[in-house]
């Protein structure tokens, strides 16, 4: 499968994603609890990055997303020697801690987003919980097994 096709396929499911109004009842009510939660002032603008006057969440995923990504090449990588296994470890473990706070710069600027912007942010934050339950699940099962 060449480049081309990839980008067209993704396209395509991003398009459906921003037409898919089914979302707007969940996302509008989530993001209606977001903003009685997340209300305009410090907090907000301290999670959006305001002060830097660069949105804190596009640097943020930077941690979860290398540490999980590095802690994936090591367990390809690694060697029979077991420090690549605990490496990998402690990455999944930092990836899980940092996902919290990079979630919750998500959630402050998604938000304000409307229609097309609001759905595709809505399954984008579906499918990372989904990561991080999977990376916590792992992070779980490797230390029954440093344990056992």
């Amino acid at each position: 499968m060449d480049m081309a096709t990839i980008n067209a396929s993704l396209d395509n499911i991003i398009g459906r994603v921003e037409r898919a109004e089914a979302l707007d009842r969940p996302a509008n009510a989530l993001a209606n609890l977001v903003g009685k939660w997340l209300k305009p002032g410090p907090v907000k603008n301290l999670l959006s990055g305001t002060g830097t006057g660069h949105p804190a969440h596009p640097i943020l995923i930077l941690l979860p997303l290398g540490s999980w990504a590095s802690a994936f090449f090591l367990d390809l990588a690694g060697g029979p020697d077991g420090g690549s296994a605990t490496a990998a470890r402690r990455l999944i473990i930092l990836g899980n801690l940092t996902a919290l706070p990079t979630a919750l710069t998500g959630l402050s600027d998604w938000a304000d987003t409307q229609g097309a912007e609001r759905r595709v942010g809505f399954v984008h934050a579906a499918l990372n919980i989904t990561a991080l339950g999977v990376f916590t699940a792992s992070a779980a099962a490797r230390a029954t097994q440093a344990r056992g």
